[in-house]
């Protein structure tokens, strides 16, 4: 006769129903539940009272069905996310370790929430103590895994922003980061065997923060020295619209003059690059600038000085090619082709050797006039008699006819010479 109904009310309608046949509840391995209890850090004490064995059960599914779910998500960090600083935060064999750690606990633990969750099942609990001892090891491992991943966290920003900048450090704050890198990795490879040390950890934080930091103060200072700041900036383009700077151009076109002089200017400036937004606290989160991208070591011109010295050259170039211009303008053959010149352009070039100094402004005309010169002049003489007597053989005619007459005659004299290069003489 059944008695006790309040207890058949506590069986679910699946017991009821595989329910088969009554006999004597097996003993449970209470000594080594205990030891599974201490290693998953519970009460074992629990299980020392029958009516506290229900609850000794539902704190053994809760834990165990936590570490599960810890497992899984454990074992993805370790296949997706498990490097830092460029390198793998262990090494294949331990991350091995790692991934089969978590996939025996969850295959041990997966189903205790069935298996176990009741005081009666837990009487068919059958692990022996050295199998629980390997599931300790197991979790030990597993939770290797979360001191991994603070590390990781303590270190990443650093590390990061350092991994950005290591090409660009001078040799001494290479040698610093080299001795800070070797203490980074003794530290993470000590993390297998002993856990994560925050102390030490924060040491060597502490002093790649210090590289981080001089590497702000080098790189602003090279900031400066190769952008040119706002007001050198407006020099630069002023220089570039200075009437001598723009005279040099306009002189570079003449074939005598060499236009490989004035470029090299013009590439030394357009070199110069600006930028003056530079804030040293956005180097805090960010290793180059926002603006122009600057890096230590990207062949920029430096900056210093350099106006200074552009303009110098524009000086001295403008004062070589005056010389040469005029040396060039005093030899016999230029000064008989000068004469040749059309009276405004033999007038300002006169006017440029009298003076020994060019036009207040070069102009096109100037440099029309010097390309003439130089290019020089062929000078035809045509007998005036003949003219008049071709001209006398000839009918009256309309005043378009006779101008077409004379043409032909002086084109004949010519031939297809280049008329810019020639000059007419009228003799008797």
């Amino acid at each position: 006769m059944i008695t006790k109904l309040d207890e058949l009310l506590k069986f679910s309608y699946d017991d009821i129903i595989n329910f088969k046949y009554i006999s004597k509840p097996a003993k449970m391995a209470e000594a080594e539940l205990k030891q599974l209890f201490d290693v998953l850090e519970l009460n074992p004490s629990l299980l020392d009272n029958v009516s506290n064995r229900d609850k000794a059960a539902e704190e053994l599914y809760k834990k165990t069905n936590e570490l599960c779910n810890n497992a899984v998500k454990n074992e993805h960090k370790v296949k997706t996310s498990f490097n830092l600083w460029g390198e793998p935060l262990a090494s294949d064999s331990q991350r091995e370790i790692l991934i089969k750690a978590c996939g025996e606990i969850n295959n041990e633990f997966s189903n205790y929430s069935k298996k176990y969750n009741t005081a009666a099942k837990l009487a068919n609990f059958s692990l022996d103590s050295e199998k629980i001892e390997e599931l300790a090891e197991y979790i030990k491992k597993m939770n290797l895994i979360p001191e991994y991943m603070e590390f990781k966290e303590v270190c990443s920003d650093v590390t990061s922003y350092l991994n950005q900048i290591e090409e660009e450090l001078n040799d001494e704050l290479k040698e610093r980061l080299s001795r800070a890198k070797e203490a980074f990795r003794n530290l993470r490879e000590s993390i297998f065997e002993d856990g994560s040390d925050r102390q030490k950890a924060n040491q060597i934080i502490g002093e790649l923060e210090s590289i981080k930091n001089d590497y702000i103060v080098l790189y602003y200072n090279e900031h400066k020295k190769n952008r040119l700041n706002r007001d050198e900036s407006v020099r630069k383009n002023k220089i570039q619209s200075s009437d001598k700077f723009n005279a040099l151009r306009k002189l570079s076109k003449l074939e005598v003059l060499s236009e490989n002089q004035i470029n090299a200017i013009e590439k030394e400036l357009s070199d110069l690059k600006t930028c003056y937004d530079l804030d040293s606290q956005f180097l805090n989160a960010n290793p180059h600038c926002g603006s122009c991208k600057f890096k230590i070591g990207d062949n920029s011109k430096n900056t210093v000085g350099a106006l200074d010295n552009i303009e110098a050259k524009i000086d001295s170039l403008y004062e070589e090619w005056k010389e040469k211009l005029l040396k060039m303008l005093c030899e016999e053959k230029i000064k008989s082709d000068i004469k040749l010149l059309k009276g405004k352009q033999k007038q300002i070039i006169k006017d440029f050797i009298d003076e020994q100094k060019f036009p207040e402004k070069i102009d096109d005309y100037f440099i029309n006039a010097l390309t003439s010169v130089f290019k020089g002049f062929e000078l035809i003489t045509i007998d005036f008699s003949d003219l008049v007597h071709k001209l006398e053989q000839l009918s009256p005619m309309e005043i378009q006819d006779l101008n077409k007459v004379i043409d032909n005659f002086i084109s004949s004299e010519i031939g297809k010479k280049d008329q810019s290069k020639l000059r007419i003489t009228i003799t008797n």
